[in-house]
């Protein structure tokens, strides 16, 4: 019997299926006789930060118990069956997270504090510090073939509190003091970001689509949002 190390990509079956098909892990996808250790089925540390505004009904959200034997609030009820691998941490705040101007700047503020701990000053130039996510991205980050995607359902900005930046709210993500990650609201883009090969003459065949990926899924027609691929109606701010 003949072993070659050949293997088929998960990225190779994509581009033959397009997006019309999430693939999971195949055993085909590894190298012959190589061991699982050594390939990327190997289980990844990963983090995922999810932020939405405007606050919530934390009685909802905070368990009434300690210790391990906790009961699941009712917005948590759908972690039961990962129940003794969750961990609910209670009782934080971000004092960072207030200052003067209207409700519009402490909201503002309350996003570029999230990850950051930071308190956002007032200027024409946004300044904070490095938010958690990237300081992960650091360390774990240089496993996965990119170290972190930040998104969002939103488009970006035009009003932002008095004298404070619109990078405070437009994104929860940060680099450095003064490096703000620009989020992500297009499917397509960030579909060529996590599958394209990064081809012009490929990238600029499927740019001239003006579907979406949802849309694409969803029916070889263009779409609009509709029942299957419902237009989002919270706001949120993600970096994983």
């Amino acid at each position: 019997m003949f072993i070659a190390k050949l293997h088929l990509s998960r990225r190779t079956f994509l581009h033959g299926l397009g997006a019309a098909v999430a693939l999971p892990f195949l055993e085909s996808m590894l190298p012959a006789a190589t061991p699982l250790a050594q390939t990327a089925a190997t289980p990844r540390t990963r983090l995922g930060c999810i932020y939405f505004p405007h606050g919530a009904t934390m009685d909802k959200w905070t368990p009434a118990s300690e210790g391990a034997g906790f009961e699941l609030s009712d917005i948590l009820q759908p972690l039961k069956p990962f129940h003794d691998a969750v961990n609910v941490i209670s009782d934080l705040s971000h004092p960072q997270a207030y200052g003067g101007g209207s409700a519009t700047a402490n909201h503002n503020r309350s996003a570029a504090t999230f990850l950051s701990g930071a308190h956002a000053e007032a200027g024409p130039q946004a300044r904070l510090g490095m938010t958690v996510d990237q300081f992960a991205a650091q360390h774990i980050g240089q496993e996965t073939p990119l170290p972190s995607i930040e998104l969002t359902i939103e488009e970006a900005s035009t009003s932002c509190g008095e004298g404070l930046s619109c990078a405070y709210r437009d994104t929860i993500s940060w680099q450095g003091p003064m490096a703000p990650l620009p989020m992500q609201n297009n499917p397509q883009v960030v579909f060529e970001r996590l599958f394209g090969d990064g081809a012009p003459m490929q990238s600029a065949a499927r740019g001239g689509s003006s579907r979406s990926v949802c849309s694409i899924r969803c029916s070889p027609k263009p779409l609009r949002f509709s029942e299957s691929c419902p237009r989002p109606i919270a706001r949120a701010w993600i970096s994983i």
